[in-house]
């Protein structure tokens, strides 16, 4: 089995490439489109003003601008693919040198304060597990819902737990 810390590597350094690459082809298409934009304006003052063409060549830099827009959109997208998985990677290995806590979002807003094992549980807060849990959630509002009912959960299970051993050892102070 492959070092999972070595395999983040070369995938991180793979993309950081892809995106170097994305980056250098967005600003080629973007000057070629500016070239494009200069023709057209050359094609528009042959046309009209000097009525060298027919109207008709206007179409030409108009379409390939077109078709270069959309291009470049592609690889815009594309770029930021490469872009969004490089940081993925980075914070994979962040996660795998345990330098994880404090780089992400902590919840502190979703924290109650008044809550008995708030601080026990780390469900929120710099080095929690909502901050281990939230890389990549676009809605970290159902995440804290989440952990919030499993709290609930605990609270359930601890009162369970109190019955039973008040039956088992016949403490009548637990048996509420």
């Amino acid at each position: 089995m492959s070092d999972p810390h070595a395999e983040y590597a070369k995938r991180l350094a793979n993309y950081e490439s892809l995106a170097t690459s994305k980056n250098r082809l967005h600003v080629r298409i973007g000057n070629i489109k500016l070239a494009v934009v200069a023709a057209g304006l050359l094609v528009t003052y042959l046309c009209l003003a000097k009525q060298f063409l027919q109207p008709a060549w206007l179409l030409v830099p108009i379409a390939l601008y077109l078709l270069l827009a959309a291009i470049h959109e592609q690889i815009l997208r594309a770029h930021h693919r490469a872009e969004t998985a490089a940081a993925y990677y980075k914070r994979g290995i962040a996660r795998i040198d345990d330098r994880w806590a404090g780089t992400g979002q902590t919840g502190d807003r979703f924290r109650d304060e008044n809550h008995v094992y708030a601080d026990d549980l780390d469900l929120f807060g710099r080095g929690s597990l909502f901050e281990l849990l939230c890389d990549g959630v676009e809605k970290p509002q159902a995440l804290a819902s989440s952990l919030k009912l499993r709290r609930g959960l605990v609270q359930n299970l601890r009162k369970r737990l109190r019955r039973r051993w008040g039956r088992c050892f016949g403490d009548s102070t637990t048996r509420t």
